[in-house]
């Protein structure tokens, strides 16, 4: 975490050695789906390598695509047993051990995924090679879906060491991100998060240098940018401070570049989503209206969302076990509460260390990043707003705490040496020492509560 500016490699040497063995326990522990929506994401990844573009939509049902049926039953028997995050019972512990046997049909089969389909799919083709392996050489569908998990999360966390090995400022807040045990955990799964949170870091960290680095750089960021924000629009937010940079320095074809990222962004979005049929979360409103009422209530629906849910936002920014329910604020299984007190007074220690950190970085570009977060998190609540609240609800439904770390990757660099006067000497090594200690004091707290929720080392 270099006090001079230049590459931390001491922060992304932590992250490497802790979240590499930590994925790969933690996808031989916890089971296939335990993370939020994880079987849309693998449906998803199946459709990337079967007619990626192709929208069915069934009389009466939400939109989806043909997977394979082996997939799907494998879904059916695995998903009801961990969605929940509850210990299991013996008899679910053995149908559990049972679903490992499920083959590949290598016939179709018709399955919802409305939300999934709108994700542009070239996000998930760690995943879809993954899946594709396993379908070819005969494995069943669970040591597929593993793979694919595995796959998805070492593509993630190469994005997010680059991200980190090229940011100037905010290291430690980002670290502590990156290590939370909610964040280790969609690392262990098929969620688009790992891939997207290192794409997001690669964006701010990379796309602050667009100034001083060759144009291939600024090719990156725009593709970073299409790629995430074709999946999640509130992560486009995010290419505010590399513009700013680029037109500082008047390169022109670097702000055309994130301009074009982000255009075919919302080319996809715009095109998919009216094709897109949603009946599981009922009648929610017409758009036209609800963009109004955000428009001129955007204050008192947000403001109302976080007083109604900042428990559950930082319950499930932190982590739990299963998948909980956004639409309601309703977290999963909760995790030992001291790990919830303990990561609050890291987290303080994360944002003193960047505070007084000797970073300087030009005024125009750190408010550029604080406008760049709080136009994703406006963002973030606004796509919530239309696509999960039904219209007159006073809070925002289905906004969940990882929602927030993309927009904490913004912040970190934007408050990073604002304090560096108040430097106390040098907290790199305790802050180092703290996190990895904390981190791995977590996973081991996961490791000890996956087997005794799920019986997976039995």
């Amino acid at each position: 975490m270099s006090e001079r500016g230049s590459p931390s490699f001491a922060a992304w040497k932590i992250y490497l050695l802790v979240v590499v063995p930590a994925t790969i326990l933690l996808n031989l522990t916890f089971p296939n789906f335990h993370a939020p929506d994880d079987y849309d994401h693998v449906k998803r990844a199946y459709t990337l390598d079967h007619a990626p573009f192709r929208v069915i939509t069934p009389e009466g049902r939400s939109s989806g695509a043909l997977v394979d049926s082996g997939l799907s039953e494998y879904i059916d028997a695995e998903a009801p047993l961990v969605k929940s995050g509850a210990a299991l019972t013996s008899e679910q512990r053995l149908q559990l051990r049972q679903n490992r046997s499920i083959k590949w049909s290598g016939k179709p089969s018709f399955s919802e995924m409305p939300g999934a389909l709108s994700y542009f799919p070239l996000l998930y083709a760690p995943q879809t090679a993954a899946l594709e392996v396993g379908r070819r050489v005969g494995a069943t569908v669970e040591t597929s879906v593993l793979w694919a998990r595995l796959a998805n999360g070492f593509a993630g966390i190469v994005l997010a060491g680059i991200g980190l090995y090229f940011l100037r400022g905010g290291q430690a807040i980002v670290l502590f991100l990156l290590l939370l045990p909610r964040t280790l955990l969609q690392f262990a799964s098929n969620s688009a998060d790992p891939i997207l949170y290192g794409l997001a870091l690669v964006i701010v960290a990379v796309g602050l240098k667009t100034a001083r680095s060759a144009r291939i750089r600024s090719s990156a960021v725009a593709a970073a940018l299409f790629v995430a924000a074709a999946v999640r629009p509130p992560i486009a937010a995010l290419a505010l401070a590399p513009a700013v940079q680029a037109l500082r320095n008047r390169q022109w074809l670097n702000f055309a570049l994130l301009s074009a990222g982000c255009a075919a962004a919302a080319v996809w979005m715009l095109t998919i989503l009216p094709s897109i049929t949603e009946q599981r979360c009922g009648d929610l409103g017409k758009v036209g209206p609800k963009l109004q009422t955000f428009a001129f209530h955007w204050p008192q629906l947000i403001g109302n969302s976080f007083v109604d849910r900042g428990l559950y936002y930082y319950v499930s920014f932190i982590g739990h076990y299963g998948w909980g329910d956004g639409r309601i604020g309703m977290a999963g299984a909760p995790m030992p509460m001291w790990l919830y007190g303990t990561a609050l007074a890291l987290f303080a220690f994360a944002v003193w260390k960047d505070l007084v950190s000797p970073f300087k970085l030009p005024a125009i570009l750190r408010v550029s990043l604080v406008l760049s977060a709080a136009f994703s998190l406006l963002l973030t609540f606004l796509a919530m707003y239309v696509g999960c609240t039904a219209f007159g609800r006073p809070v925002i439904d289905g906004v969940q705490g990882r929602y927030f770390v993309t927009v904490l990757f913004a912040l970190a660099p934007a408050v990073s040496g604002l304090l560096s006067r108040h430097s106390s000497g040098n907290l790199e090594r305790p802050y180092l020492t703290s996190i990895a200690a904390w981190s791995l004091a977590s996973i081991a707290v996961m490791l000890i509560n996956s087997a005794q929720l799920y019986g997976t080392l039995s």
